[in-house]
């Protein structure tokens, strides 16, 4: 059940269900309704459809899995495996579903700090994104 506040003559609407988190702020109350309506149908159906649920997998996992299903199919170069490897070492302990954009960005900017140029940071950067997208 979602919970619908009001808060400065605008209303909240906050959804949590099946380890998802979701709130968006609406000009009327109906539309905070059906907001989460849709929200809390969409999470039960990802749920009855089976989809990897991010609790209990890191990023490790992901990275796995994406090098399972992609190599065979298009093998890439030792950059990216040696990205993904790097990637793999540094971040691959954290959950899949604790990776936030404010992580990603601490990630990086480590990096960049320890001497990897823009095209390197670039680079790693859309493999990541890569994997999370395929994950998704």
């Amino acid at each position: 059940m979602a919970s619908i506040i009001e808060r400065n003559g605008r209303w909240r609407a906050l959804v949590r269900r099946s380890g998802l988190t979701r709130c968006a702020s609406f000009s009327t109350r109906s539309a905070a309704k059906q907001w989460a309506a849709t929200v809390e149908r969409q999470a039960e159906e990802l749920k009855a459809s089976g989809v990897m649920q991010p609790a209990g997998l890191t990023l490790a996992n992901l990275i796995d899995r994406y090098t399972q299903e992609f190599y065979p199919k298009k093998k890439w170069g030792r950059s990216k495996s040696a990205d993904l490897a790097r990637i793999t070492k540094d971040l691959g302990s954290r959950s899949a579903a604790s990776l936030s954009p404010a992580a990603v960005k601490d990630y990086f900017r480590k990096r960049q700090d320890e001497g990897a140029g823009p095209v390197v940071i670039n680079a790693q950067l859309g493999y990541l994104i890569g994997v999370v997208e395929v994950a998704r």
